[in-house]
């Protein structure tokens, strides 16, 4: 009976300890740019990473994301950028950051 015991409290401290753990989770938000600085929070994120960073875009014109995308990579975080180059004739700029 005395090892019963100690089985279920063994047990009893590994799911305390595996339900007691913090889980991160990750936040999802919408911007809306009519209103809300939607840019600042996005460039944080990306000078921030130290994982990787998967981005895809239609079309990208603003170069302050090439940039921190750019140094992002340079420091060693893989990158993958999807962005369709058909956009090219109706986006200027987008060619130029591709």
């Amino acid at each position: 009976m005395a090892m019963w015991r100690r089985s279920v409290r063994r047990w009893l401290i590994v799911i305390a300890t595996l339900l007691g753990t913090a889980v991160p989770a990750a936040a999802e938000t919408l911007c809306d740019p009519s209103w809300q600085d939607c840019r600042t929070p996005l460039l944080n994120l990306i000078n921030n990473e130290t994982v990787g960073i998967d981005v895809a875009f239609w079309f990208m014109q603003d170069t302050r994301y090439e940039t921190a995308i750019l140094n992002r990579w340079k420091a060693g975080v893989p990158v993958r950028i999807l962005v369709d180059p058909r956009a090219n004739p109706t986006y200027v700029g987008n060619e130029q950051v591709i």
